[in-house]
């Protein structure tokens, strides 16, 4: 039998999957590409292999992986081999592909395997050519020996040289020795179909991949691996991952891709409908006991640990709560203004006390603790959307782990120090009907342009940049339809535009207890002051002279307010956000935390519509007051309505469906001048790429920096 047979005994190639394996040389190969794999599970590797769907017992392998003579923790021992080998494989204990576990009994290998020609293996890189040293020259080829006057010169020459020699040596070793001790960062790319990745997390193998990806208007949940570009979907729908305990268990947040909060649910990975833990919760995680949950409910903003226990109320929103290693601490971003990631990183132990607190951040999005439990890493920018890897100790000092071209976000840290994270494309755009278009056109903005008001004739509308044109402080926008001139005029978050056409009211980011009168024309801006209150939202009433404003003060939950331009803020009435006041100034359109609702003014009373007008987002008044414009949120193509006071006679007048509809899409504003014929859209589109990241977690890592910082200084 000639040599290289796979046939020979001994010399088999067997096939499973996108795997091949050398039985004489234990070369485990995907799709021709070789994969390291370490003794102990080769070993495991080649005795499942040799009876596949058939039982090998513990005792087998244990046989098989150590001598009799060997003293060994041999229950942690075979469990490190099998989970090394399934991180090989790309496969997970509970969704087994290619390992199934039998609980105290072994293990089966259940995946079709047979015996094929071996595939042709990759080439192998060799190192660049360098060519040798040219020997020293020669006696014949010596120079002529310096003359005498010059020798004192040559000798302070040479002892230079060699100073500046050893100089060199002792910081090219330093800057050696740690670079030699830094591990290569690698990515690892898991999604490659167009979408967003609203969440994902490692399994509890440490290294399988969970996630929820948002496409076309549905959320679906995900089995992935870095080392296999295939991923398998889950039988959950519309159910958003919030985190997964060291048993496997899962929690599920039960939402629409367009809603903030949803119903909090306990499931087993095989997809049952699961416990339900809590309704109105944005996000949740698991203790370290895989038992209890710390919890992030709705409006305001509650952080409970375990659930049911109240540690933290916070006037604006809570995003990101994740459990530290210990389970003693819990860390969690906190946003001012509603609706805006800008805000900053804080950790507080199990009685809600504050232990560590980051500076202010434009943007923090994502974030997980180190698995040592002595930093938070988290992933922020300084401005705009530019969003770096950073790690925060329990002292508050903040480092920068990595800066990448690309907006970043931390998704998981696994114990095993592989780091989980997106790279984001975020783009929001602006699109209406104006005064004078022949149809729906794109009004030509930024990065990330939010829509705020637009004027009674449809020709002005005011918009925020919020993105990286924006800076950190955003900017407020005016784009004139007629001329296609867009005016920047000035910092901050863009609100509403006066009856008069003369200012522009913008909420000051830096300091949201103010807001700032902008003119449109010639002229210098006013500030207003709230006192304590922290404004969220803010419009004009039909006069010009007082202010409808959505706030909370220090303590107390969001609520409504009347404001005089020169006056302090009034209460109207409790937590509503409110769209508009009607044009006999008697009725505010808002919505309470259920439905669509109209206040009156003279009785402070509150009506909420009916169905369908309770579901739908409101936006305005038309000119005489008897009618109110709302606008669908959720999945396009949206539509804009126009319904009588009282939630009847409902009619669409218009309907919008972005030209690419591929990833997340959701509608972030909407604006309407009163006669309805002129509207405008802002809408976000998110597209993610998911990826497992080595490297980071290396202590070297420090060193290395030190001493590159150092020398290079030197």
């Amino acid at each position: 039998m000639a040599a290289g047979d796979p046939a020979r005994p001994g010399n088999r190639v067997l096939q499973f999957g996108a795997f091949e394996l050398r039985t004489d040389s234990g070369e485990l190969r995907k799709h021709g590409v070789r994969v390291r794999l370490q003794s102990q599970p080769l070993q495991m590797l080649l005795a499942l292999l040799e009876h596949p769907g058939e039982v090998v017992t513990r005792e087998q392998m244990r046989n098989r992986l150590w001598p009799a003579d060997t003293f060994v923790d041999f229950e942690s021992g075979l469990n490190t081999a099998a989970n090394r080998l399934r991180m090989a494989l790309g496969d997970s204990a509970e969704l087994p592909r290619f390992i199934e576990t039998l609980p105290r009994i072994g293990y089966r290998f259940i995946a079709p395997v047979q015996q094929v020609r071996p595939s042709r293996p990759v080439l192998e890189v060799l190192p660049p050519y360098v060519p040798p040293v040219s020997p020293p020259p020669g006696p014949a080829e010596a120079a002529e020996p310096p003359k005498q006057q010059n020798r004192n010169w040559t000798r302070w020459w040479m002892i230079g040289g060699v100073t500046v020699a050893l100089v060199a040596f002792a910081g090219w070793a330093s800057v050696s020795l740690a670079l030699r001790n830094t591990p290569h960062v690698e990515f690892h790319q898991i999604t490659f179909k167009p979408g967003d990745i609203t969440s994902a997390r490692f399994a509890a193998d440490g290294s399988t991949v969970l996630y929820t990806r948002a496409d076309a208007g549905q959320s679906r949940l995900y089995l992935g691996s870095a080392l296999s570009p295939e991923s398998r979907m889950l039988d959950f729908q519309n159910a958003e991952l919030a985190a997964v305990s060291r048993t496997g268990e899962l929690a599920l947040i039960c939402r629409a891709p367009s809603e903030h909060a949803g119903i909090l649910k306990r499931s087993a990975m095989t997809g049952d409908s699961g416990q339900e833990i809590a309704r109105g919760v944005t996000d949740a995680d698991w203790a370290p006991d895989g038992e209890h949950m710390a919890l992030i409910m709705g409006a305001p903003s509650q952080v409970q640990y375990p659930a049911g226990k109240v540690l933290v109320r916070y006037d604006g929103w809570v995003s990101g709560v994740r459990v530290s290693p210990d389970g003693t601490r819990l860390a969690f971003f906190e946003h001012p203004k509603w609706g805006d990631d800008a805000g900053r990183l804080r950790v507080v132990d199990r009685g809600g006390r504050t232990i560590a607190v980051s500076p202010e951040w434009a943007s923090a999005v994502g974030l997980a603790w180190a698995p040592d439990g002595k930093e938070v890493w988290f992933t922020a920018s300084k401005e705009g959307l530019q969003r770096s890897l950073r790690a925060m100790n329990m002292d508050g000092q903040t480092r920068t782990v990595a800066a990448i071209p690309g907006t970043l976000r931390l998704l998981d840290v696994s114990r095993l120090g592989h780091v989980l994270l997106c790279r984001d494309d975020e783009h929001m755009s602006i699109s209406g009907v104006f005064a004078g278009s022949r149809g729906i056109e794109d009004l030509p903005g930024f990065d990330y342009s939010q829509v705020n008001d637009i004027s009674r004739d449809g020709n002005l509308v005011l918009f925020t940049e919020t993105g990286n044109a924006g800076g950190s402080d955003y900017g407020v926008y005016l784009y004139d339809h007629r001329s296609h001139t867009t005016t920047r005029l000035g910092h901050g978050q863009g609100l509403a535009l006066s009856a008069d056409g003369q200012w522009a009211l913008a909420l000051n980011m830096k300091n949201q207890r103010s807001l700032s009168l902008m003119p449109l024309a010639a002229g210098e801006a006013k500030t207003i002051s709230g006192g304590e209150l922290r404004y969220q939202t803010a419009t004009f009433f039909p006069d010009g002279r007082r202010l409808l404003a959505t706030g909370a003060y220090p303590g107390r939950p969001p609520a409504l307010y009347v404001q005089a331009i020169d006056g302090m803020p009034q209460p109207l009435a409790e937590f509503m956000q409110a769209a508009a006041v009607s044009p006999d100034s008697k009725f505010v359109l808002g919505r309470t935390p259920k439905a669509a609702a109209i206040l009156s003014l003279d009785t402070r009373s509150v009506r909420e519509l009916p169905e369908p007008c309770a579901s739908l987002r409101p936006v305005g008044w038309s000119d005489d007051g008897r009618r109110i414009f709302l606008t669908s949120a959720r999945n396009p193509p949206w539509k804009l309505f126009r319904a009588d006071i009282d939630g009847g006679r409902l009619e669409e007048i218009a309907s919008f469906t972005p030209r690419d509809a591929s990833g997340r899409i959701w509608m972030s504003g909407v604006a309407v001048a009163r006669g309805g014929a002129a509207w405008a859209y802002s809408y976000a589109r998110d597209l993610s790429q998911l990826y497992v990241v080595d490297g980071w977690l290396n202590p070297m890592s420090a060193a290395f920096t030190a001493a590159f910082a150092r020398n290079s200084a030197g």
